[in-house]
Order: C-alpha cells, then sequence, then structure tokens
C-alpha cells in the first residue's frame, strides 16, 4: 500500500537495503526441510507481502510456491498461469496461491524478476479466494 504508515516503533526499525524483496518479485528460494504435502527442494517463489512490510526490519517474507505448469495444475482455480518469461521464468509455471508461506529472509537464494500487474491481479484474487476474502 502506498503511503502506508506504521507505529513509530515499527518505523525506527525500516530498512532501505536495496536488496529487499519486493512484491511481486521472482526469488529463487530454498524451501528444504519440507514436511508432508509442503513445497520441497530450491524452486522458483513469489513475494506477496506489502512493500511497506518488506522495508522494515522483520526477518521474514510472505512468497507463494512456484511450480512447473501441467495440465492438472492450469486446471486448477488457485494456480494462476505464469508464461515462459514472465517474471524471467525458464519454464510455463503456476502460481500456487494455496501454497503461501511465511519464509526467513536467508532461503532467498537469487531474484529473478517482476510479474506485471496485470498477473498481480489475477494472483491476490485467487489468494483472496484461498484467505476467505471472497466468497467462492
Amino acid at each position: 500500500m502506498p503511503g502506508a504508515r506504521f507505529p513509530r516503533s515499527a518505523r525506527r526499525w525500516t530498512v532501505t537495503d536495496p536488496v529487499l524483496p519486493r512484491r511481486g518479485e521472482v526469488w529463487l528460494v530454498d524451501f528444504n526441510p519440507a514436511r508432508g504435502h509442503e513445497q520441497a527442494g530450491i524452486r522458483p517463489a513469489l513475494v506477496i507481502q506489502s512493500d511497506a512490510v518488506n522495508r522494515t526490519g522483520f526477518g521474514t517474507v510472505v512468497v507463494l510456491a512456484v511450480s512447473k505448469a501441467t495440465e492438472v495444475k492450469r486446471r486448477g482455480i488457485l494456480n494462476v498461469e505464469v508464461r515462459r518469461g514472465e517474471g524471467e521464468l525458464r519454464l510455463d509455471s503456476v502460481v500456487k496461491c494455496h501454497q503461501i508461506y511465511t519464509i526467513d529472509r536467508s532461503r532467498l537464494m537469487r531474484r529473478f524478476g517482476y510479474l506485471s500487474e496485470v498477473r498481480m491481479a489475477e494472483i491476490d484474487h485467487a489468494t483472496q479466494l484461498v484467505l476467505g476474502f471472497l466468497a467462492v
């Protein structure tokens, strides 16, 4: 949210480091170790946390898992398809809006690129469905 204000105590921890993740960026993330049905391995993820929060001194970031697109995954209403090249992804992929993770920033390995505002709007819609902010 542009112009978002935090209480005085939170503003004290604001960071201006240029390598901080930004909302809409695709990063290579180390999801290991994982349990059960959690995403595992080193793979892309999409930062969905607001830039206002990203600039704080919190050591975590909220991301969505990104996976290689298959016909089954493309049909899921909670998966948003991202074409090869978008966000500098090497393969046709899906953003898994039902796999929301809060991860330590140390898991971020390398920045790929950005997704468009149009694509982020699709992802926001699907994520809001997952969180119950919109009726299905």
